[in-house]
């Protein structure tokens, strides 16, 4: 407190008030010399967010929105968006001077996966009325993507792509057969590279496949490669969790795709590259009229080519064309079309207030008894009450000098097994411009693949955007692409290119723009997977906070941090919103918090401490051992109270008077309607069942409720507290420590009804 003494008075000091030290945090000075002191309004809380990707921007969003927080983002790149960036190629023209318009190209995210109404960014897109158009992003359906063999430039009829296809997802089954069957033996998680070739063979026997030839082989190692292995090789991916996703996809497409192999009219089992129509002026699989070459490039000869046990005569005959069978596509992907930026990022960026800074390295961050401290590469420090880590999983490896984060005290056992558990993949892509008039591969489909496992390919000119390639690179090979520089990379696509498409060489294009995610400090990959050992709860783990033990001021959100959307786009933004959630339920309005989530986001995945009731639905905690804990939870009806235990015996019975009465007690006291309490304290409770006035006497016999178990008890009355209407009861049989005070509406005379039903529960002890 602040003293008075002679000394102020002599100096004619001015007499402050006496203010206690904690209350002085509330107030501020005003005036010029004068001690005058008023209310601070209400304190917001500061949350530093680090990273202004999807899921930061979110996050500061929503906390701003919320009002009662000051909000600080920290990003270490020059931009906003992380592993969202669009390109927009500025306008050009082409050699007669026609011009090229401006054209944005998403460098890294271009996709919203599994398109419904529920799903968060595709309603934003829906709302916002941006161009999302149909795609395949898998491309294994039959009717939006092009096959091709890059060694004799080919295109790959349909039945070899439905056989190859159909054997790979026997495969995957067969692959979740023997997951379950390591599991349920209680053996470690494996790689998918340790089953992958024996499953394969299986599915080939499984569906009886009388040829299934080297070509074949190759066309369902590229099928498999962008089935699974997108952004990870075979060797680093967990067998149960990618074989239970593909299990999931095999039964939607599988059908759909004999249906389509099964059509008429594609006879051979490959296409000559003749009927590939290089400016789209005709479908795939059929040649336009006197079409003999293409736009600035001759179409090379028919060449003969064993199509795979079939002898050339066979192969040469053509039967006629009937009706094909229609097959509904429904399209679950779809592709942000003028990109992600202008689209998600600039949205969620726009109507905000928050301090933003740009080129700040975080280095350290520090958790404190009720703040953290947040400290950057420039030396400075900023002071927050809570901190959100929005960083991908490469760079929390800190493996990377530059954008390594220090933590104090150190993260969990848990969250570092985690961190070091989860994959990081690399996806990488080249974009192509050529001259319009060079166009020389199909556009009449979106994509198109060879057997060259390096590549694939989306066709943006399918997309309105003319000349405009986008080349997707896979792992192994995409992983700093190779050792090769941008320039020897280019020189490599273009001669895959022209080899795939029977060319001496490929036009010259106009730009070109070559992405290396792996090798970005800030990023250190394009996104997550599940590798060897890491399950949902590896992703729980990501999840919970951090810091001091009973704080935990440290949140953590991205797309690594979801379960059921990592690696997309919608997973990054749900994680956001629900650390802001989490963030804001755990600031109370006085300034208190409240302490980390128990359940929910952000909390750890800890099984030994909470069980989900089959009764009311919710999750609870158990403070039980790990053995009963392990009883607990393989009980397919477990009850968290005897309130739910009794909802559960009494479903479609129909009670008796008194078990009826007792049955409502219950349930009041677990729904807080009926409280009781000790002597000397107030308690207000109804007096249901016993009438106005009546009350019990010390001695009296009566029937008690005992709430941990759901019984009841004969018992005796042995101390009342008149002015707080309750009364202490001693059990038949029981120490007098376990004697319980009650109000009247929960005792019942001794001699009262009896049961009279079928349900037995509170008259067998009683």
């Amino acid at each position: 407190q602040v003293k008075r003494n002679a000394t102020w008075e002599a100096h004619k000091m001015p007499k402050w008030p006496l203010i206690d030290a904690k209350e002085l945090e509330s107030y501020e000075w005003i005036g010029t010399g004068a001690a005058d002191l008023k209310p601070l309004p209400e304190r917001r809380a500061k949350v530093v967010i680090v990273g202004a990707g999807v899921a930061g921007l979110t996050a500061a969003r929503e906390l701003e929105r919320a009002g009662r927080f000051e909000v600080i983002v920290l990003e270490a790149r020059g931009r906003i968006g992380g592993r969202i960036d669009t390109l927009k190629l500025p306008e050009t023209q082409d050699r007669d001077g026609r011009t090229i318009p401006e054209c944005p190209v998403d460098l890294g995210a271009s996709y919203i996966h599994g398109c419904e109404d529920t799903h968060p960014i595709y309603a934003l897109s829906k709302e916002l009325q941006v161009r999302c158009d149909p795609s395949s992003s898998a491309e294994t359906y039959m009717d939006t993507c092009v096959w091709l063999n890059h060694e004799t430039g080919r295109r790959i009829g349909k039945i070899r792509i439905a056989k190859a296809h159909q054997v790979m997802y026997a495969a995957a089954k067969k692959i979740m057969e023997t997951a379950l069957e390591k599991r349920n033996r209680g053996d470690k998680d494996f790689a998918l590279s340790e089953v992958f070739q024996q499953a394969v063979e299986h599915g080939i026997k499984q569906k009886k496949v009388a040829s299934f030839d080297e070509l074949d082989r190759r066309i369902l190692h590229c099928a498999a490669k962008r089935a699974w292995q997108i952004c990870a090789d075979f060797s680093k991916l967990s067998g149960l969790q990618e074989a239970s996703w593909l299990d999931e996809e095999a039964e939607k497409t599988e059908a759909e795709e004999k249906t389509e192999a099964e059509a008429p009219g594609d006879e051979d089992p490959e296409v000559p590259k003749q009927e590939q129509v290089a400016n789209g002026e005709a479908p795939l699989g059929h040649q336009a009229e006197g079409e003999t070459e293409a736009l600035g490039v001759a179409a090379p000869a028919v060449k003969e080519e064993d199509g795979g046990g079939e002898d050339d005569s066979k192969r040469r005959k053509r039967r006629k064309r009937s009706k094909k069978k229609q097959v509904t596509y429904h399209p679950t992907d779809r592709i942000v079309v003028d990109g992600y930026t202008d689209f998600l990022i600039d949205h969620l960026r726009a109507g905000t207030s928050y301090e933003l800074r740009l080129n700040t390295v975080v280095q350290q961050i520090n958790s404190l008894p009720g703040s953290c401290v947040v400290t950057t590469s420039d030396r400075k420090r900023f002071h927050a009450d809570y901190v959100l880590v929005t960083l991908p999983v490469g760079v929390l490896k800190a493996t990377s000098e530059r954008s390594r984060i220090n933590f104090s005290p150190d993260l969990s056992d848990r969250k570092q097994r985690a961190i070091q558990t989860f994959g990081m993949g690399s996806e990488n892509k080249v974009v192509l411009q050529f001259d319009p008039q060079d166009v020389f591969w199909p556009t009449k489909a979106p994509y198109f693949i060879s057997t060259d496992d390096r590549f694939r390919f989306l066709n943006l000119d399918y997309y309105g955007k003319p000349g405009l390639l986008v080349v997707h690179g896979q792992p192994p090979f995409s992983w700093n692409w190779g050792g090769l520089t941008d320039a020897e990379l280019v020189r490599e696509l273009r001669a895959c290119l022209a080899k795939i498409f029977d060319l001496d060489h490929t036009p010259e294009p106009l730009f070109t723009h070559v992405t290396r995610w792996d090798t970005d400090d800030f990023s250190l990959g394009s996104y997550s997977y599940f590798s060897v050992n890491s399950t949902t709860d590896t992703v729980q783990d990501l999840a919970s906070c951090e810091g001091l033990a009973k704080e935990k001021r440290v949140h953590f959100a991205g797309e690594a941090c979801s379960v059921d959307g990592h690696q997309c786009v919608h997973g990054a933004y749900s994680t956001g919103l629900e650390a802001a959630q989490a963030i804001a339920a755990r600031y109370r309005e006085d300034g208190e918090d409240l302490g980390p989530p128990n359940h929910g986001y952000g909390a750890p995945a800890d099984p030994v401490t909470s069980v989900l009731c089959s009764v009311c639905d919710e999750w609870k905690d158990v403070n039980v051992s790990a053995k009963e804990f392990g009883r607990i939870s393989k009980t397919k009806n477990w009850a968290c109270s005897a309130a739910c235990v009794i909802r559960s015996e009494t479903r479609g019975l129909e009670l008796c008077a008194p078990c009826q009465a007792w049955k409502d007690i219950f349930l009041k006291k677990s729904e807080g309607l009926l409280e009781y309490g000790e002597a000397g304290r107030g308690v207000a409770c109804d007096n249901d069942g016993k009438g106005e006035g009546v009350s019990f006497r010390v001695g009296d016999r009566v029937i008690a409720p005992d709430w941990a178990h759901g019984n009841i008890y004969q018992a005796k009355v042995v101390d009342v507290n008149e002015g707080a209407g309750v009364y202490r009861v001693h059990y038949d049989g029981y120490k007098s420590k376990d004697d319980k005070w009650f109000p009247a509406s929960c005792l019942r005379d001794f001699e009262g009804e009896g049961c009279t039903c079928q349900y037995r529960r509170f008259f067998k002890k009683a």
